[in-house]
Order: structure tokens, then sequence, then C-alpha cells
């Protein structure tokens, strides 16, 4: 007894070393090789929305076109909140999101596999990270996927709670993955229940009575978990008299306006015929690659549910895995590109590590069998590994070689396109001219070519310069915080104070003096459609103070 269980304590703890290894390299990853620096049009979007909030803003009824569900919002909101609006605070959330979906990757994969082999879906997590700020689109296909998989190991009822409780939860982010965790969830249910129909001793119609009490009992259980953890949010917006908008949104006005997109966009899932002519394309090849997968391991858990007549746990964790991969492929399906082929990468990589596994397994088994104590098996298995290991080397190359896997890596081979910064934020050259271009052609007419103009952008950041620099040179920005802008406005002197209307939000979070001391020094000059231009009140005043 004392042998097994000093077996297990050395079991658990080197597995929580693993779990902080991968935690560790993945921080160290995500702040080197992976750190963000590149501010583009959609993270500008996520955080100038979030900051929104803080004014008052709502998902979906303020603003509403290519929006997430309200959750990530509110949860970013909450967290500016906290520690003040800034791009350092987004970002470094969704390091700890990439760190924890590392881990979370590597303790689903343990369900299935051996711990050696669970370190390969991790380890392809840790080098091919969805984009930064969809990671938690990961993060809650692994939450539901633990979560259903603790279910069905043992079909526990604290554990069925728990994933009501995490499809409840996860609505508030996103209502499709909640929907397919839900659905998985809800077969798992009918089929654990499906023995009951052979009972030996009762009628049929008995049975098949206590085959449908059995299963809305759970379900209905399970459902109203579900709708309780997603009810504080729906309580929110009724308070505010937007529960209808909510609930429409969420089920019908976003999945709308999403597949229309999708039905405008040139983009479709290519045939099979486009893998091979005119050459082969890879893209091709990757966004079919876990159709098959799907196909192969259904045809697996057919096979061995026709030999045994019922699924052992570990069938029950294979379909459980299968099942909800199955269904949140769907994303990748409607957009087959390998970028969004990684925001599903996780679970595709476990089940990629798990016929890695099953085939090494039975290629060692079929070695030892024929060759007993060969010097050659080790030798063997070397091959065999290398073997299984080229199409994943061959994915994780051509991502990293020629895919926007990291900021680094698209800068590397797109440097034209992008403002260079001592910062660590860098600009599209592109949108950023054309920014500075609707400010200084508003009131170009009435200004001097050595006027001074600083502009504070939606993205939280700021930069500044002399008109006639700043049309055609690289401008510096930097993040939006009171003590450097209140320090930068002092010292440079700007004449012209250009506000994006997005961030006047984040203003609004800075101390009352510095709202007084700008409502003295500037008044409102004009206008854009995105700005609103301020000036001077009186510049020789504002030099001698």
């Amino acid at each position: 007894m004392n042998t097994t269980n000093n077996t297990q304590l050395k079991k658990n703890r080197s597995s929580l070393y693993i779990s902080l290894a991968i935690i560790l390299i993945s921080l160290i990853l995500n702040l080197t090789l992976y750190k963000t620096f590149i501010l583009d049009a959609d993270e500008r979007h996520m955080v100038r929305r979030a900051a929104a909030i803080l004014c008052g803003d709502l998902p979906w009824v303020d603003f509403t076109p290519f929006t997430y569900a309200p959750g990530i919002y509110l949860l970013l909101a909450f967290v500016f909140w906290i520690f003040s609006p800034s791009l350092i605070v987004e970002r470094f959330l969704w390091v700890i999101f990439r760190c924890l979906i590392a881990l979370f990757t590597y303790r689903a994969a343990q369900w299935l596999m051996p711990r050696s082999f669970a370190l390969f879906p991790a380890i392809m997590v840790m080098l091919l990270p969805a984009v930064f700020y969809k990671s938690f689109y990961s993060m809650f296909i692994l939450i539901n996927l633990l979560l259903l998989l603790s279910y069905v190991s043992g079909f526990q009822k604290k554990w069925l709670i728990l994933s009501g409780l995490g499809v409840g939860f996860t609505m508030w982010f996103r209502e499709d993955i909640a929907g397919c965790a839900a659905i998985t969830c809800g077969l798992c249910i009918l089929l654990n229940n499906l023995p009951i129909l052979k009972s030996k001793g009762l009628s049929a119609l008995r049975r098949t009575r206590l085959f449908f009490k059995n299963s809305f009992k759970t379900a209905g259980l399970y459902a109203l978990l579900v709708i309780g953890a997603f009810s504080p949010i729906v309580i929110y917006y009724a308070v505010r008299g937007h529960a209808y908008k909510l609930l429409y949104q969420l089920s019908i006005g976003h999945a709308k306006r999403y597949l229309g997109q999708r039905a405008r966009d040139s983009l479709s899932f290519p045939s099979f015929k486009e893998i091979f002519i005119p050459h082969i394309n890879w893209d091709a090849v990757f966004v079919w690659f876990p159709l098959l997968l799907f196909v192969s391991l259904f045809i697996v858990l057919a096979y061995r549910f026709s030999k045994n007549r019922a699924f052992s746990k570990h069938d029950w964790l294979l379909f459980a895995t299968l099942m909800f991969s199955s269904l949140v492929y769907y994303h990748t399906f409607l957009f087959p590109t390998y970028e969004r082929l990684l925001e599903n990468g996780a679970q595709i990589f476990i089940l990629w590590g798990y016929v890695i596994y099953l085939i090494f397994s039975a290629a060692t088994k079929a070695l030892r069998s024929h060759h007993k104590k060969s010097v050659l098996n080790p030798l063997m298995k070397g091959i065999i590994v290398v073997g299984l290991l080229i199409y994943p080397g061959w994915f994780a190359y051509y991502g990293l070689s020629k895919k926007a896997v990291s900021d680094r890596l698209t800068y590397a081979r797109h440097k034209d396109e992008f403002i260079q910064s001592d910062t660590d934020i860098w600009l599209r050259e592109k949108q950023t001219r054309k920014r500075i271009n609707e400010v200084i052609g508003k009131i170009k007419e009435s200004t001097k070519k050595t006027d001074t103009f600083l502009i504070i952008d939606s993205g939280l950041i700021y930069f500044y310069g002399e008109r006639r620099k700043m049309a055609v040179q690289k401008v510096i920005p930097k993040h939006l915080r009171e003590k450097d802008l209140v320090n930068d406005l002092k010292t440079v002197n700007p004449k012209f104070v250009a506000i994006d209307h997005w961030a006047s939000c984040s203003l609004v979070r800075l101390s009352k003096p510095f709202q007084v001391w700008f409502s003295r020094q500037y008044k409102i000059e004009t206008s854009t459609g995105r700005f609103t231009i301020y000036m001077q009140k009186n510049r020789i005043e504002t030099g001698k103070k």
C-alpha cells in the first residue's frame, strides 16, 4: 500500500514539475520570440471597445459590427478598471492566456495518452500559438474540453455541475463554443443511458420510460446550470434595458452577420482536387488533415464498440474529445486558412498526438514480438519516432517560415509595411498615414509646416511631431499613460491635439486635475469623422506657463 502511495506521489510531483516547466517556457517564449509589438486594426478595435465600456457602452448595443460576445470586452474593461487602460495590460493578459493554453493542452492530452506523448500537443501549441488577441477562443475550448473529459471519465454529478457552469460562463465569451460543448455533453448523457434499454426483467415500455426519465433528469440539471451561469449577464443587460438585444444577437444576429460576411468572402473550403492541382497546395492539405483525422478516429471508435459492445473509460474520453473537436472545427471550415486552423490547434494537436501514440505503440509491440531483446529495437524505435514526426515537423516549419504566427516573423517578411519604433508599439504604415493625413488635411490651410501636432489614437497610444515631418517620416508611438502624456504636452507644447472619438473614453479615466488643466489650455477647433481636433487657446501664454 505504501509503495503504491509513493509511486502515485512521485507521479503527481513529476506532473507538477512538468506543468511548471510548460508555464515557464511558454512565458519566456511569449515575452521574447512571440512578443507582440505590432498594433493592427483588430487589436485596436479590441482595446478601444473595452475602454468604451468604462464610459458606459454595451457590446452588441453601442457597437455591433465585427464584435465578439460581450464577455471578452467586459473582462478587458474589468482589467482596465483595476490597472488603467493600457496596451501593456491588455497584451500581458494574452500572455497569461497563452501560458494557460499550453498547460491546459498538456492536461487534456494526459487523459488520452502517457505524459511523454502528451508533451507533443503542448509543444506544438507553444511553437504555433493562435493570434494573441484570439487566445480566449482556444482558452475556452480547452476549459470546456477538460470539464467534459472529467465528466465522462466517471459520469460523476460534481463534474456535470462544473461542466454546466463552464458552458454557461463560456456563453459570455463564445456562444458557439458553448453550443458545441453542450451538444457533446448531451450526446454523452444519452449514450451513457443507452444500457437502460437493454435491461433485463423490465418491459420495453418501462425501459424506454426509464431511459428518457434519467436522460432528461440529467440533461435538465445541466441546462439549469448553463442558464444559471449565463443569467448574471442577462440580468445586467436587463437592468440597462437591453436584454432583448443581447438574446437576439446571441441567438440570431451574431450568427447571421458572421455567415453573411463569410458568404461575401471569396474564400471557401478547398475541394480535394485543389490539393494537388496545379501543384501541392499546403494550406489545403493542412485544413483537410483534421477532417481525415476525425473520420479515422471515429472508425477506430466504431471498431472498438463493435468488438466490445460497450465503451470503456478510454473510449468515452476519446469520443468526447473527438465529438467536441469535430463540432468546433466548423470555425476553420467556414474560414479555411492556416492561421484560423491554429485557433482550433490545441484539440487537433491532442488528437494528432493520440494517433502518433497509437501508431508508435502498435509498431513497438510488433517489434517486440519479432525481435525480442534485440539491440536493433532502440534504433528501430528512433526511426519510428522520426517518421511519425516528419509531418508535424513540416507543419511547424511551414507555419514559422510562411505564416503570421508571430510579429517578429511577420515583420521579417513584410518590413516595408510597418513603421519601426524604439518602443514596443509598431504601426502599420498604410493605416497610420491615413489617420495622420485625416487630421492634417482637415486644418492644413490654417496651419504652418512647423506647427506641432499630438494625436491620441484609439489603440491606447499617442504620437506627436511637426506637420511637415509627420506626413512623411516615422512617428514614435507611446503608451497612453497620464504621466507621460502630461509631460509631453508640457514639453513639446503642441499647437494642435487630435483625439480619436474612441480614445475619449480612455481619457475619462485620467485624473480630474489633468482634465481641468487640458480644458484650460485647449479648445475644440474642428472635427473629422474620427477625430476631434483641439487648438491651444493662447499659445504665447501657454509657452510662458
